[in-house]
């Protein structure tokens, strides 16, 4: 039973493994469907909301597999696990960026 404490980082916490992949899979589904919403929207106040809404999403899949992380290595082994997962995560803000503007600008549909 969720009470009033609780936020995005306890929820991994709640029952054990079940309740960690849903966070997690209802962060990807949210950031997903955000991600969706972000591409099609007619506005930019719709544009920023979406995007608002896929940090949520975002926010709400990294506590689970934190608390994977945690829980499935020790030692060394989980230092390198945390270590591999923000290597992971910092390539992927820098790639995302690189291939965002590289998109831009080839102009693809031709509306620049």
């Amino acid at each position: 039973m969720l009470r009033y404490d609780h936020n995005a980082s306890r929820l991994p916490d709640e029952p054990a493994e079940p309740r960690r992949e849903q966070a997690a899979l209802g962060g990807l589904g949210l950031f997903t469907l955000a991600s969706l919403a972000r591409g099609f929207a007619p506005t930019a106040l719709v544009l920023i909301i979406a995007r608002l809404v896929q940090g949520a999403g975002a926010a709400l899949m990294i506590p689970p597999v934190l608390s994977g992380i945690q829980l499935t290595f020790v030692g060394s082994v989980r230092t390198l696990a945390i270590g591999l997962y923000a290597v992971v995560l910092s390539g992927g803000v820098v790639a995302g960026q690189v291939l965002g503007g590289v998109l831009i600008s080839a102009n693809l549909f031709g509306s620049a």
